[in-house]
């Protein structure tokens, strides 16, 4: 017969015994625990010296910064499209005079379901042409390279301070 299988629970707690003597060990029971070591910069100063380092590269920061926001809106334009389909188009309740007439005037919206479709689809479909693979591979990239140029830089002069140390 094989024997039996010991639970992850007991071995977990097993595990955790150990560990708690393995700190006991460590420690000196007479001995006071360590205060918290408190932050020596802020975040302020920290970012404040992240920004320094990406001084070369602002502008590529900006232009990825830039297409993930227009990507983003791009691709809700799809689920906001088949909202306005199932309220405005599809079902009675509003329906298609349940657009307001601001609207219906001023973008000259006809009544009739089909054409309201026709008039949704266009933007939908520009907008799933847009967030294709290949067509937001270019975001990607930028947004890659914007992020890698300043941790590289900050690795070189990492690197030259090493070197030049005495």
């Amino acid at each position: 017969m094989l024997p039996r299988r010991e639970s992850s629970r007991a071995r977990y707690q097993e595990y955790r015994a150990r560990r708690r003597n393995d700190l006991k060990t460590v420690r000196k029971p007479d001995e006071p625990e360590k205060p918290a070591r408190k932050r020596s910069r802020s975040f302020f100063a920290l970012f404040a010296h992240f920004w320094s380092l990406t001084r070369r590269h602002r502008a590529a920061i900006y232009l990825a910064l830039t297409t993930l926001t227009i990507m983003t809106l791009v691709g809700l334009v799809i689920p906001a499209s088949t909202k306005v389909a199932i309220d405005y188009i599809l079902t009675d309740n509003p329906g298609p005079a349940g657009i307001p007439i601001e609207l219906r005037e001023r973008f000259n919206l006809p009544t009739d379901r089909v054409a309201l479709m026709w008039l949704l689809g266009r933007p939908t479909c520009g907008a799933s042409h847009l967030t294709t693979p290949g067509r937001s591979r270019c975001t990607a990239s930028t947004t890659t390279r914007a992020g890698a140029c300043p941790a590289c830089c900050a690795r070189m002069r990492a690197w030259r301070a090493n070197c030049s140390s005495p």
